[in-house]
């Protein structure tokens, strides 16, 4: 494993903004270190980050990964996705008819406010295949690992749930928050936690989510629909 981060903005097939001046490969975790890099390609690394990191000072937080129409990124990590800024790590926003593929599954995200692995933000489409739970204990509104905030599609193929033991909060696997529609062909799974907004799935605006497979709850529904 290599830590690889980019040094300047632009389209990940450039070298250029690489450090070393050459690609990241399938043995590398990947940072963005405060720039916008765009996913023009079909890549594989073990994960994306746009944390920092105690070991490379030079890394720095804040930064994300975006979308060409046609990307498709994949990572191998267990967990595949950091998330070290309010800046969703990654993002489709492109406008229909523009596609976007992520392979990868994240199994936790840091416990801090308004943080947000992958955010569909546009009319665009975003595939995303592999599973998805959203954890933690301590109170942390606005926290989510998708969240649909535009008009668009988002195609999930995999698991969602909620590990969360906050009894405070917002914390979603996936958080419809746009007018868009969510396809889940998976098993959507409620956690242990009794709060309304700690759900695998949050419809909190006029969205539509169609849902292929089982939904089972422990202690609160796996699904809330929170809007008229």
């Amino acid at each position: 494993m290599a830590l690889r981060y980019a040094v300047a903005t632009g389209n990940w097939s450039n070298t250029a903004i690489w450090d070393g001046g050459t690609l990241p490969t399938s043995a590398d975790d990947v940072f963005s270190n405060g720039f916008t890099v765009t996913i023009n390609g079909t890549f594989t690394v073990l994960s994306i980050r746009n944390t920092s990191n105690a070991s490379a000072p030079t890394i720095a937080a804040g930064g994300q990964f975006i979308f060409a129409n046609g990307g498709n990124l994949t990572c191998t990590a267990a967990q595949a996705i950091y998330v070290g800024s309010t800046t969703p790590t990654l993002e489709m926003n492109l406008a229909s008819p523009n596609t976007a593929t992520f392979n990868g599954s994240v199994a936790t995200i840091t416990q801090t406010a308004n943080y947000n692995c992958i955010r569909l933000s546009s009319s665009g489409t975003l595939n995303c295949n592999g599973n998805y739970n959203i954890d933690g204990s301590a109170a942390s509104t606005n926290r989510y690992i998708i969240q649909l905030t535009g008009t668009g599609t988002l195609n999930i193929v995999g698991d969602l749930s909620s590990s969360s033991t906050s009894g405070t909060g917002t914390v979603n696997a996936l958080n419809v928050a746009g007018t868009g529609t969510a396809n889940v062909t998976g098993n959507v799974t409620g956690g242990p936690s009794s709060a309304l907004g700690v759900v695998a799935i949050l419809a909190s605006s006029a969205g539509t989510i169609n849902i292929t497979g089982n939904a089972t709850t422990t202690a609160f529904p796996a699904i809330a629909l929170n809007t008229s």
